[in-house]
């Protein structure tokens, strides 16, 4: 019998030491098919002359890796719980805290020293056949919002390599609290302090993209393994930011910055009526932006002029960071179950 979509699965389960399998705790849930890939790293001897006119008689594998591109199905989009992974990708050995159902994440990089990212064990397959991919590590997470439409996630994760493995983990379906895209708001201010006191802005943001770039990459070497001996933060932390607002004077003052080149602090929240414990769900993401580009009128919206602005990720002397996020969920470890 073939394999069907219908029992197709993605779990994950945090590793205590990087590289070493874990069963899967918790499921994910993402969208279609052709979300992960295994590649041996063959090299063929096309560029040896045999006297005929094709080359090639055999393959070598020259190492292994695997990969996972995650995207969150379109109508379901990401929850409050599963955000503890991409964020735990910026600052790593964070747990939740809290004496009641509603557990408080905070996720702060070190920008002077190591941050200690978490790594996971990812099964993945359907009732045909099943890989375990350990070491898994998010190089890149886009988080997105707009009006009407759910708040959804993409993560490309590379893995050491793709085990076959008899059966996946089977931890518990769960329907966690989901994230509508209007519930979002913006703050902007002059310091990541004052983002505190700020109050949000409002009549303003219809859509907002962040696109993160941890700085993970695996590294391989000659060691007598096929596979990457450990990851690095190799690259550097960073992102770029896109929002559309209407054009109000608050694009004009965004507008200002942009011309003087002046760092602005952005924060972006959302606070759920989902009760947890005694308070209620919600995610957070600060961030040191200087303006790369602003669009007066980029576009117009039922009949309402609409703006576009591009940010990138700055590293302000007075927070000494770019980024940060913070949750209140309900689960208090990696990655939660």
């Amino acid at each position: 019998m073939a394999g069907l979509q219908h029992y197709t699965k993605l779990t994950v389960g945090k590793e205590t030491s990087a590289g070493t399998r874990v069963a899967g705790s918790r499921l994910l849930y993402p969208d279609g098919t052709g979300f992960f890939s295994i590649d041996p790293m063959l090299t063929f001897n096309d560029d040896a002359n045999r006297g005929t006119k094709t080359h090639v008689t055999q393959a070598v594998q020259q190492g292994i890796q695997a990969a996972i591109t995650y995207r969150t199905p379109a109508n379901t989009g990401i929850s409050y719980d599963e955000l503890v992974i991409p964020f735990s990708q910026i600052a790593g050995g964070v747990t939740g805290s809290g004496a009641t159902a509603a557990k408080v994440w905070a996720f702060t990089p070190t920008q002077g020293s190591s941050s200690s990212q978490e790594s996971y064990t990812f099964d993945v397959g359907d009732d045909n056949q099943a890989w375990a991919m350990e070491y898994g590590q998010v190089s890149r997470w886009r988080l997105s919002a707009a009006v009407g439409q759910p708040t959804q996630l993409e993560m490309d994760i590379f893995a050491r390599q793709a085990s076959v493995v008899s059966t996946i983990s089977n931890p518990t379906a769960t329907n966690p609290v989901r994230i509508p895209g209007a519930s979002w708001k913006v703050y902007f201010a002059t310091t990541q302090a004052a983002l505190n006191a700020t109050a949000a802005t409002t009549n303003f943001l219809l859509d907002f993209d962040l696109d993160v770039t941890t700085g993970l990459v695996p590294r391989h070497y000659q060691d007598g393994n096929l596979y990457f001996g450990q990851s690095q933060e190799g690259a550097p932390l960073t992102f770029n930011l896109t929002i559309h607002g209407e054009s109000t004077s608050v694009a004009s003052t965004r507008y200002a910055k942009w011309v003087n080149k002046q760092v602005e602090f952005v924060r972006l929240r959302n606070d759920s009526t989902a009760s947890v414990g005694s308070t209620t769900y919600a995610a957070q993401v600060d961030l040191a932006v200087l303006w790369q580009n602003v669009q007066p009128i980029a576009s117009a919206d039922d009949g309402v002029n609409v703006w576009e602005f591009q940010g990138i990720a700055a590293n302000d002397p007075t927070w000494n960071n770019s980024i940060s996020a913070a949750l209140v969920n309900s689960v208090s470890a990696l990655p939660g179950i």
